[in-house]
C-alpha cells in the first residue's frame, strides 16, 4: 500500500511540472517563444538566443509553457503584449489562405525577409 502511494504522489509532482518559457513581444504584436533546452542557466540559455535571434531589448515574459495556447495549429498568429499574456488572432487565421504553388511560397517568404 506505501509503494502504490509514493508511485502516485510522484507521477502527479511529475504531471504538474510545466516548463519555462520566455515569450517575446514584437512592436507589430506578435511574438516569439523561446524554449531553451533543459539543464544549463536558464537566464543565460534566453539571453544568448535573444541576442542571436535580434530579439534584444524587446519586452517579455518568461511564463509556464502551460499558459500558452494549446492548439498550436495557427502559432503564426499568436499574438500579445507583455504582461496579457499570448492568444490566437482569430480574425487573421479566418481570413488566411496559404500559398499553393511553389512561386507563392517563395514570394511569401521574401516578402517577410527585411
Amino acid at each position: 500500500m506505501k509503494r502504490t502511494i509514493i508511485l502516485v504522489s510522484i507521477l502527479i509532482a511529475t504531471n504538474c511540472y510545466a516548463d519555462q518559457v520566455r515569450v517575446v513581444y514584437k512592436p507589430d504584436k506578435s511574438v516569439a517563444v523561446i524554449v531553451p533546452s533543459k539543464g544549463g542557466d536558464y537566464e543565460t540559455k534566453v539571453n544568448r538566443c535573444m541576442e542571436e535571434s535580434k530579439l534584444d531589448g524587446l519586452p517579455y515574459d518568461d511564463i509556464d509553457s502551460s499558459q500558452l495556447p494549446k492548439d498550436r495549429t495557427n502559432r503564426r498568429f499568436w499574438e500579445g503584449e507583455k504582461g496579457f499574456g499570448v492568444s490566437v488572432n482569430q480574425a487573421k487565421a479566418d481570413t488566411y489562405i496559404p500559398p499553393k504553388t511553389l512561386e507563392e511560397r517563395i514570394q511569401a517568404l521574401e516578402a517577410k525577409t527585411p
